[in-house]
């Protein structure tokens, strides 16, 4: 997770906020996937399209994939393996 500093967060959200109440309902993955390539093709030609903004931007990616797997996946599992009993 990007744990930047919170001075720095209003305006990120503030510009965050429309999007968000736009994408949060009835999205599909293929239109979500849509979004978010959109969004980082945006910073890598922001940045210069190298080899290594497109590096950073597949890194930012599996980052954001891996925090969602940590702080939700993790627990669902967890919380399912308490309730139904672990596959093992």
């Amino acid at each position: 997770m990007p744990y930047i500093e919170r001075s720095r967060r209003p305006p990120l959200d503030e510009a965050l906020e429309p999007l968000l109440k736009k994408v949060a309902l009835g999205r599909t993955k293929g239109e979500m996937v849509y979004i978010l390539f959109r969004l980082a093709l945006a910073w890598v030609r922001q940045q210069g399209q190298s080899f290594d903004s497109l590096s950073a931007a597949k890194a930012m990616l599996a980052d954001t994939r891996d925090e969602i797997h940590d702080r939700y996946m993790r627990r669902h599992e967890d919380k399912k393996i308490a309730e139904n009993g672990d596959v093992l």
